[in-house]
């Protein structure tokens, strides 16, 4: 049974943040709003608010304005 490992992710205005999903994740907004990018769609998260990302997905988290801060759970 795989385990899985959280990590913090802490994003200033004009940030970027480009990755690739090798096993599903789960993006939980704790702080500010940043706009995902990921399969030619674009979904902004807000704070309080969660995302799914499927395996084998390249996306960006971008930050437009003040900061962000995130966590990223997945499967190791």
């Amino acid at each position: 049974m795989p385990d899985f490992d959280i990590s913090l992710i802490k994003m200033n205005i004009n940030d970027v943040y480009n990755t690739k999903a090798i096993s599903p994740e789960i993006i939980i907004n704790v702080e500010g709003t940043v706009d995902i990018t990921f399969n030619q769609s674009n979904l902004t998260l807000k704070k309080g608010e969660v995302c799914f990302i499927q395996p084998n997905t390249n996306y960006t988290l971008k930050v437009e304005a003040g900061n962000v801060e995130l966590y990223k759970a997945f499967v190791t």
